[in-house]
């Protein structure tokens, strides 16, 4: 059984890479989204990218003068469709609610409180491979300070 679940994930993962060839237009961070560039996007794929995101992350965040610290990221799809996000971090950086959940292609934007200031925060995230878990790896601009974050995703 687990064998059909693995054969039928990297089918849709697989299927996600055309997805992800079609955003060939970077849009600057903060700005409406023109989804007008884009082809439909396959339901099936769409279903993957939401399933993939949805789960616990755990990992570490640091900026470039500072030791990592811990980071953990609940996702959780709402009924209406939507997500929320509730991040924990270890002392002395505190973690607050997460407003303005996108995902898309792969990628995921949010704006992230933490005890830095308003932090808007972008991610990759990448299908479980082999023996490896799923990832998510990048960075919240806070207020002139970069933090960046690297994050697995738990099982169960």
């Amino acid at each position: 059984m687990k064998r059909i679940s693995a054969a039928v994930m990297t089918l849709c993962f697989v299927a996600a890479a055309p997805v992800l060839a079609q955003h060939q237009r970077p849009h600057p961070h903060g700005q409406p989204h023109d989804r007008s560039h884009h082809g439909p996007i396959d339901p099936a794929v769409h279903a993957a990218m939401h399933a993939l995101v949805a789960g616990n992350w755990h990992g570490t965040i640091h900026d470039d003068g500072e030791q990592a610290r811990q980071l953990d990221l609940a996702v959780t799809r709402e009924k209406n469709g939507s997500f929320t996000l509730k991040a924990t971090a270890e002392n002395p950086l505190r973690a607050g609610s997460a407003t303005d959940v996108s995902i898309e292609a792969g990628t995921i934007e949010w704006t992230q409180n933490l005890s830095a200031g308003s932090c808007k925060a972008t991610a990759v995230v990448s299908a479980p491979s082999g023996k490896t878990a799923a990832s998510m790896t990048g960075v919240m601009a806070c207020d002139g300070k970069r933090l960046s974050f690297a994050l697995e995703k738990m099982k169960g």
